[in-house]
């Protein structure tokens, strides 16, 4: 999805080295900083809400989807905390 591949490209220039996540964090303006805290407030309620219709459903399917798509809110949340 457009916002999954915006959200990835915040996360590149972590990855790939401290010293390029350095770089960015250093350009970012406080506006840009605090739209990266909304992101990490909106991923913690997005967990949330997945969590909840995870217990909607006994497919194991289902679940093993809202498992991975927790997982991965939780790890993009926690890059962004640390980039900040």
């Amino acid at each position: 999805s457009a916002s999954n591949s915006r959200l990835s490209y915040l996360c590149v220039p972590y990855e790939r080295s401290e010293k390029g996540m350095e770089f960015i964090m250093d350009s970012l303006n406080q506006i840009e900083i605090q739209n990266i805290r909304h992101i990490c407030g909106h991923a913690s309620e997005f967990c949330s809400k997945i969590n909840y219709y995870k217990t909607l459903t006994s497919d194991t399917n289902v679940t093993n989807v809202f498992d991975d798509l927790n997982n991965e809110c939780t790890n993009l949340k926690s890059e962004l905390v640390n980039m900040l």
